[in-house]
């Protein structure tokens, strides 16, 4: 039961930021969506597909960036 509440708990806090990652998207601003399937990928000890794709946000992107690299580091 306890991974169920777990499971909850993260789909929960994915539904509350849906609307903005959707706008975030939808203005083409994709390193929020990309954070956020990486944090799950790492949730479910796929960390190696989670650090592939943070890997695929440009380190040269002023705000996602340095979060990035320094996730990669």
């Amino acid at each position: 039961m306890a991974g169920k509440a777990g499971y909850q708990s993260l789909t929960d806090d994915n539904w509350v930021a849906l609307p903005s990652l959707l706008a975030d998207i939808k203005e083409g601003k994709l390193a929020p969506a990309i954070f956020l399937a990486a944090r799950i990928m790492a949730k479910r000890n796929n960390l190696a597909g989670a650090m592939q794709l943070v890997s695929k946000i440009d380190p040269n992107d002023p705000e996602a960036g340095p979060a990035a690299t320094g996730q990669l580091a």
